[in-house]
């Protein structure tokens, strides 16, 4: 796998960027890049409790879910 789909599969799992860069050992910088990509492309949501996030748009049915969602408490309920 490259660097950009393992930082989605972890961003998946619900890692924070800071753990997604230790876990692959690589710049928090590239990684905070990957996901702000990610962001923009509309493949990750940031939830709303997030510092620097324009928050996520709520929580849709399962099936309809963006990757990232998958990783959030709040899906998980």
């Amino acid at each position: 796998m490259s660097v950009v789909q393992d930082v989605f599969a972890l961003a998946q799992e619900g890692l924070s960027p800071s753990l997604i860069a230790a876990r692959l050992n690589v710049d928090l910088g590239l990684v905070s890049t990957i996901l702000d990509e990610g962001v923009r492309l509309g493949l990750v949501t940031r939830p709303t409790n997030s510092l620097d996030s324009d928050g996520c748009s709520g929580c849709v049915p399962p099936e309809e879910r963006r990757m990232a969602c998958h990783g959030c408490v709040f899906a998980k309920q």
